[in-house]
C-alpha cells in the first residue's frame, strides 16, 4: 500500500528534464508587483500566475479559470502565488527543477540576516532581462498616474537602516497580514526593492499604494498630486499604530523621533523692553522645519530675479541656545532648544507659502553637507549625556519639487552606501549623480541618518 502510494506522488511530481513545456516560460512578461487577483473571478484565493503570459487565474480543477486558460491557449505552467509551487495544466503534476528558482526568488524575495548586514557594505550587482546592469537597492519606480509625491518618500525610507532591517527580517502569518495589511504591504515592496536578483531595474508599487489610499481614506489620491511631507508624516504615524496593535517595539519612535524644547515669552506691559515667560513645553517631532530668507522684491540690473543662497547652518541656527525669535503674527518670542536627536533627522523646508489667496514657491538655493552634519550646538546644554560623536549625521536622500506650487513634479537623490555612489531618480528614470550636485539642488526635504 506504502509503495503504491510513493509511486502515485512520484507521478504527481516530475522534473524539469520530464515536463515539455519548459521552454514555453516567458521571464519577460512575469510582474509579481500588482495585486493578486484572478482576472476572471477577481478572487484572491488560490490564485495561480501562467508563467507563459504572466496573467492570473483561480485554481486548477477541471472547472477552474486555470485549467480552461491552458486548455484554451496552450499554456500550460503555473505558479501558485502563496506556496509557490509550479504546477503543469492540464496534467496536474508538480514540476520541480532547479531553473524555477529565480522565478520564486522574485514572486517572494527573501533575505536572511547576515545579507541584511552586508547590505551598507558589499556591493551586489545583478543584471536585468534587458541585460542591464545595476546596484542592489537602486530602481526605478513605477508612477501610477500622480503618485510621485509617494514614490520620493518610498525611496528615501527604504535606505533608513533600522526601519529597512526591521522590514526584511519581519516575519508575518497569514492572520497578521489580514489584521495589518499595511504593514504586509510595506514589508513585501521593502523585500521585493532590496531583491538580490530582481528582473527588472524598476519596482512599481501598486499594491502598497492601494492600501495607502485604502488606510486614509483617500487623503493620498493616485490621480492627484499630493504633498510628501504630508504623507510622511501619515505614513510613519500608521505604521507606528499598526506595528504597536501587533505587539512590536516602537520602531518610528525610536528611529525618526525627537524632542523640543519651546519657551514662549511676552513683553512686559509696564516695560515693552523686558520679556515675561509665558508658556515651557516639551514637545516631540518627526522632522523640523526650516523658515527659508524672503524672495526679492526687485529684479536686478540686468532684469533678472535673484535666487538668495543660504546655508544649512544659517537655518539652523534659530535652535541655538540662547537666541529667542518674534513672531509678528502672535507678539510673542519663542526660543527653541533640541532635546534629542533621533537616528534618522528629517528637515523639511518651507518652500511654499500662502499670500493673497496664492500660493507662492521659495526657490532660494540651501548648501548643505553631505557628510559630517554635526548637530553638537544645536542640542540644549541641559541634555544628559551628549557627546559628539553621537550627534554627527551623513546625507541619504534629498526630496527636490519642480514646477509650480500646486503641481509640477517630485525627483530625489538617493546615496547607495555600499558604494558611496548618489543616483538621481525620477520615477522610472534612474542616473548616476554627481555629489558636488546635489548638494546645490533645490531641496525640499533632507534624510539625514546619524554616523
Amino acid at each position: 500500500m506504502q509503495k503504491e502510494e510513493s509511486s502515485t506522488v512520484s507521478k504527481n511530481i516530475r522534473s524539469g528534464r520530464e515536463c515539455p513545456y519548459m521552454d514555453t516560460i516567458d521571464r519577460t512578461v512575469l510582474d509579481f508587483d500588482y495585486e493578486k487577483l484572478c482576472c476572471v473571478t477577481l478572487e484572491r484565493h488560490n490564485v495561480y500566475a501562467c508563467l507563459v503570459c504572466g496573467k492570473y487565474f483561480q485554481g486548477r480543477g477541471p472547472k477552474t479559470p486555470a485549467f480552461a486558460h491552458a486548455i484554451e491557449y496552450d499554456h500550460h505552467l503555473f505558479i501558485h502565488l502563496e506556496t509557490e509551487k509550479v504546477y503543469c495544466l492540464p496534467e496536474n503534476y508538480q514540476v520541480v527543477d532547479p531553473t524555477l528558482e529565480d522565478i520564486k526568488a522574485v514572486l517572494n524575495p527573501r533575505l536572511d540576516k547576515a545579507q541584511v548586514e552586508e547590505l551598507d557594505k558589499r556591493i551586489v550587482k545583478f543584471r536585468t532581462l534587458e541585460g542591464k546592469i545595476r546596484y542592489q537597492g537602486v530602481l526605478g519606480m513605477s508612477n501610477l498616474q500622480a503618485t510621485d509625491y509617494i514614490n520620493v518618500i518610498l525611496q528615501a525610507l527604504v535606505r533608513i537602516k533600522p526601519l529597512r532591517d526591521f522590514f526584511l527580517l519581519y516575519q508575518m502569518d497569514k492572520q497578521d497580514t489580514i489584521e495589518h495589511p499595511l504593514i504586509a504591504s510595506f514589508g513585501e515592496f521593502m523585500r521585493k526593492f532590496w531583491n538580490p536578483r530582481p528582473f527588472r531595474s524598476q519596482i512599481s508599487p501598486h499594491e502598497l499604494v492601494q492600501e495607502i489610499v485604502k488606510r486614509s481614506k483617500k487623503r493620498f489620491p493616485i490621480l492627484q498630486q499630493g504633498n510628501p511631507v504630508e504623507f510622511l508624516a501619515w505614513f510613519l504615524h500608521s505604521l507606528q499604530d499598526d506595528l504597536m496593535r501587533a505587539g512590536q517595539k516602537p520602531l518610528m519612535k525610536n528611529t525618526f523621533e525627537g524632542q523640543m524644547e519651546i519657551e514662549t515669552f511676552q513683553a512686559n506691559e509696564k516695560s515693552s523692553q523686558q520679556l515675561i515667560k509665558k508658556d515651557h513645553k516639551l514637545s516631540q517631532f518627526l522632522f523640523l522645519s526650516l523658515e527659508l530668507p524672503p524672495m526679492p522684491l526687485f529684479k536686478d540690473s540686468l532684469e533678472r530675479n535673484m535666487i538668495p543662497q543660504v546655508s544649512l547652518a544659517s537655518l539652523l541656527s534659530r535652535f541655538v541656545q540662547q537666541e529667542l525669535h518674534h513672531d509678528v503674527q502672535t507678539g510673542h518670542s519663542y526660543r527653541y532648544r533640541l532635546r534629542r536627536l533621533p537616528y534618522c533627522l528629517i528637515l523639511v523646508m518651507k518652500r511654499f507659502v500662502k499670500s493673497n489667496f496664492v500660493w507662492e514657491k521659495n526657490i532660494s538655493i540651501v548648501h548643505f553637507p553631505i557628510r559630517d552634519l554635526d548637530m553638537t550646538e544645536y542640542l540644549s546644554m541641559s541634555c544628559p549625556g551628549i557627546e559628539s560623536n553621537g550627534v554627527v549625521y551623513d546625507l541619504t536622500a534629498v526630496v527636490i519639487h519642480d514646477g509650480k506650487p500646486k503641481g509640477g513634479t517630485y525627483r530625489c537623490y538617493i546615496r547607495h552606501k555600499a558604494s558611496d555612489s548618489w543616483f538621481e531618480i525620477q520615477d522610472l528614470q534612474v542616473k548616476e549623480a554627481i555629489p558636488q550636485l546635489v548638494s546645490l539642488s533645490e531641496a525640499y526635504i533632507l534624510f539625514y541618518e546619524k554616523k
